[in-house]
């Protein structure tokens, strides 16, 4: 039941989280500079279509290189409108969707940055957690769960990646695929540490309790 429970919360905060669409490798959008005249014999053109290459970039005349993996659309269209106040004059530029193919996972838990995040052909577990920042002290990296596929049916996959990064097994390392839940848990001893933490101060109370009934039965018999 607990394994269940888990596995709904996990995939609740992952949807939760999908409702703000940011590019990755594969996307397909198009741009419009308003007023620009596409023509030929004028030179290239900044408006056009464009594609997100797998480094999660896009090529665009004369600015070369722009990176907007991980950027909304919002946040792409201002990076142009910006980068291009540099050749045209107050540059009022559209940005639409054309194709949503890009890949994503949801990396949770005792991590130093919990996000969706976008991932390459050739991610893996490791890289993913290490573009999150890093797991936090006391994270478990050898019960790593990878939950795979949907909440009717889904698939856990523990990885141990202790294994990887202290042996050098990079057959725990596995390849992440879209969709992926990857939740890095907190280690036995934490949880105990924070269950004492939360007993001690229940013990304290109770043995003041017992040391004020003592006292009051001490001080009845010697009356």
């Amino acid at each position: 039941m607990k394994r269940k429970l888990l596995l709904l919360s996990l995939l609740l905060v992952a949807a939760a989280g999908a409702d703000v669409f940011r590019l990755g490798p594969g996307d397909v959008f198009d741009l419009s500079v308003y007023g620009e005249l596409v023509n030929e014999d004028r030179g290239p053109s900044f408006s056009g279509r464009y594609h997100v290459d797998p480094d999660g970039n896009i090529q665009v005349h004369f600015m070369g290189t722009l990176r907007v993996e991980g950027l909304t659309l919002e946040e792409t269209r201002r990076l142009i409108n910006d980068s291009l106040s540099s050749y045209l004059i107050n540059p009022d530029v559209t940005v639409s969707l054309v194709n949503a193919s890009s890949r994503y996972v949801y990396v949770l838990g005792h991590i130093a940055r919990q996000q969706r995040l976008s991932i390459g052909t050739r991610d893996t577990v490791l890289d993913v957690i290490a573009r999150c920042g890093g797991e936090l002290y006391d994270a478990r990296l050898d019960g790593i769960k990878v939950i795979r596929g949907g909440l009717s049916n889904p698939e856990v996959i523990t990885v141990d990646l202790l294994a990887t990064i202290q042996e050098g097994d990079f057959t725990e390392n596995i390849s992440v695929q879209p969709g992926d839940i990857i939740y890095v848990p907190r280690t036995l001893l934490w949880e105990w540490n924070e269950i004492l933490a939360r007993v001690f101060p229940s013990l304290s109370l109770v043995s003041r309790s017992l040391d004020i009934v003592g006292d009051e039965v001490f001080d009845g018999t010697t009356d």
